[in-house]
């Protein structure tokens, strides 16, 4: 047997991974979850970053005039929901979804990531069901997306909701 690097060791040790989901809300996005939001996003491309630190205010402040929706998971962890104590929904934010109105009938549902951590939760789901209800709500009738032909999450994730490929 040969020597196991330190690169090689790390990639073979789990990831921590962060306590349960108790509960979850999917909420407008505010500008006080920007830090959460850019801290799950920083690597969602490897070191190439993302794209959201640069729409986020665009995002936020079209959202505040009407015009789509920026939705965030917010997400009380396992033993934490008797410590909060508040009326409102609490909880860190794991997920977002950004509903774009593209013209009066039609939504682009677009920017939707989950913390690392926190996937396999059904955090996506809850995120892609409130965001087709937004662009409902919002007068379309048709909504789309696109994402790589290697992201099969993403793929399975909108066939549940009846999206099909198109290219």
């Amino acid at each position: 047997m040969g020597e196991q690097h330190d690169d090689e060791r790390r990639a073979a040790q789990p990831r921590a991974r962060q306590p349960e989901v108790e509960s979850l809300t999917v909420r407008p996005a505010r500008a006080a979850d920007r830090a959460a939001v850019m801290a799950f996003c920083a690597r969602t491309w490897g070191d190439d970053g993302d794209y959201i630190p640069a729409v986020w205010d665009e995002w936020l402040m079209a959202m505040q005039v009407g015009q789509g929706a920026l939705l965030v998971a917010a997400a009380v962890v396992t033993g934490q929901s008797a410590a909060l104590g508040t009326a409102e929904p609490a909880g860190r934010p794991v997920g977002l979804l950004h509903v774009r109105m593209v013209a009066d009938d039609e939504a682009w549902i677009e920017g939707v990531r989950v913390d690392p951590t926190e996937r396999r939760q059904g955090i996506g789901r809850s995120l892609v069901a409130r965001g087709l209800v937004a662009a409902r709500e919002q007068g379309a009738a048709v909504a789309r997306f696109f994402t790589g032909a290697e992201n099969v999450a993403s793929q399975q994730l909108f066939g549940g909701f009846g999206f099909t490929r198109v290219a």
